[in-house]
């Protein structure tokens, strides 16, 4: 039942199968190779490495990145993290109706003055985020890791204020900037993290195929990540629509 207070039908929603990493990319899934825009390639023997831009918003990888459903082994984890958690929770759990609210949210990178979503050459670090009524869940190496909501505020249609706990009941504060109305582009902005690891632009699954893909695919070892540019959030939040 503690869960399922934690979590709400976050599982029932949530459940399912999810395609895996050793799918590769075939004639029927990207571009041809003369329409497509390779920032990498690497042949060995064995195998291969390729970054490239996606532009499909029916490849497998679009599919792949924007499917939150958890297989049987991301479930079980969930679980352990939530039963982990719930020692550092505040009683009595609550609940808040976040009408208008995202649920689902993916990581968006600059390259070149354009905005990407990525799709990276380890599923660990897809590094997406998942709102329940009563939690904020963060992907990570270790699966969804969950923070506990205590007060939530909507001074705008912009902006939305998240009071949160995390293990060890730390506190900290989350405010979510949409900066384009259009798209709905948003600044997270998290006072517990500090350095460049503060601000992160994401966008609501709903919205994501406004943008094209980066794909960071190998069928050998797992390659090194994409270097992205750097963004100025101060600039963003600045000309915050």
């Amino acid at each position: 039942m503690k869960i399922l207070t934690l979590a709400g039908l976050l599982l029932i929603c949530l459940i399912g199968t999810r395609y895996r990493k050793d799918t590769s990319p075939g004639s029927k899934q990207t571009h041809k190779a003369e329409d497509t825009i390779f920032l990498l390639r690497e042949a060995g023997k064995d195998c291969r490495h390729i970054i490239y831009v996606e532009k499909k918003r029916q490849s497998i990888f679009y599919t792949k990145l924007l499917d939150f459903k958890m297989d049987e082994p991301d479930t079980n984890a969930y679980i352990r993290n939530c039963r982990a958690f719930d020692k550092d929770l505040f009683k009595p759990v609550k609940k808040f109706r976040l009408f208008g609210f995202a649920r689902q949210w993916l990581p968006v990178y600059k390259y070149k003055h354009k905005y990407y979503l990525y799709y990276p050459g380890d599923t660990g670090l897809e590094n997406r985020k998942m709102v329940t009524d009563s939690t904020i869940c963060y992907s990570n190496m270790d699966g969804w890791l969950p923070e506990q909501m205590l007060s939530v505020k909507n001074p705008d249609k912009n902006t939305w204020t998240f009071r949160m706990s995390s293990f060890n009941m730390a506190r900290s504060t989350l405010i979510i900037h949409i900066i384009d109305n259009k798209t709905k582009l948003a600044v997270w902005e998290d006072d517990s993290i500090g350095g460049p690891y503060r601000f992160g632009l994401y966008v609501p699954r709903e919205y994501a195929k406004n943008f094209d893909m980066i794909v960071n695919y190998t069928n050998g070892d797992l390659p090194d990540e994409f270097e992205f540019n750097k963004i100025d959030f101060k600039a963003l939040l600045k000309g915050k629509k």
